[in-house]
């Protein structure tokens, strides 16, 4: 099982050459992904605003984000998700059951 302190150690590995926040939003979406991601939901989306750039990807039975500077360059940014997701895919499928981190 993932603890949350590893958790919070794995997304701080991200915060770097313009990203600023990295979130882990699985139980801030469970409700609305009953069922969590299916083949057919979105992989990914970028917001591009005018104070900077949000990246978000599912992972396991939910959602992880990276926030970052609208200098940062949008291919480091999905790097780092990309890598991220990767990481926690099955962790994340694994604490469907809790509602332990945020």
């Amino acid at each position: 099982m993932l603890q949350q302190n590893t958790l919070v150690r794995v997304l701080s590995q991200a915060l770097s050459g313009g990203v600023d926040t990295a979130i882990d939003s699985w139980s801030t979406l469970r409700d609305e992904l009953t069922h969590g991601p299916s083949e057919e939901s979105i992989n990914d989306l970028v917001f591009i605003l005018e104070s900077g750039r949000v990246m978000v990807a599912t992972a396991g039975v939910g959602y992880i984000a990276l926030v970052a500077s609208s200098e940062t360059p949008l291919g480091n940014v999905r790097i780092k998700l990309k890598s991220l997701q990767a990481h926690l895919q099955e962790p994340l499928s694994a604490n469907i059951s809790t509602n332990q981190y945020f």
